[in-house]
């Protein structure tokens, strides 16, 4: 009986080593590099926000002016704690925003009916991999997403 306790641990060590291990390490990489370049995310650092729909759709709009970025950043700082992952999300945008040094910002931006708030999750997503590090909810920021037209599942977006 031992030695068949010892294939099924043999067995899981392997099963962890090739399936979870790639992913918690790639998860701790990412994390690592979001801490690190989260410190080049500030008011002035901005040279563009890039709104689209997913990671991988093209553009909705693209902001480059720099008062509309400074806005952005103000809403986004003002930020209140929230859980994530309601099922009840009416609208996803995904936002890039790339700085003038460092690597980009990515934000997932959800909204809910009848909620006067954008539901955000910073994140790393390249291609099929998004990692998640950390949530907030931000009024400002679903107000600056309204002044664009944004915040409806089928808007066109005002620059």
């Amino acid at each position: 009986m031992k030695k068949h306790n010892n294939i099924i641990l043999i067995v899981i060590a392997v099963v962890f080593t090739v399936v979870f291990l790639p992913t918690l390490i790639s998860w701790a990489s990412s994390k690592y590099k979001f801490e690190k370049n989260s410190s080049y995310f500030t008011r002035g650092n901005i040279q563009q926000i890039t709104i689209s729909r997913d990671f991988r759709d093209p553009p909705i709009l693209i902001i480059t002016d720099q008062a509309s970025c400074k806005t952005f950043y103000d809403a986004a700082s003002k930020q209140e704690s929230y859980l994530p992952n309601h099922p009840q999300y009416e609208l996803q945008l995904s936002v890039v925003i790339t700085l003038k040094s460092g690597d980009p910002v990515q934000i997932i931006i959800s909204t809910i009916k009848d909620q006067n708030y954008a539901y955000c999750q910073y994140v790393s997503s390249t291609g099929a991999a998004t990692h998640y590090f950390g949530t907030f909810k931000s009024q400002d920021l679903y107000n600056w997403l309204i002044g664009r037209n944004l915040t409806a599942p089928d808007s066109s977006p005002k620059h």
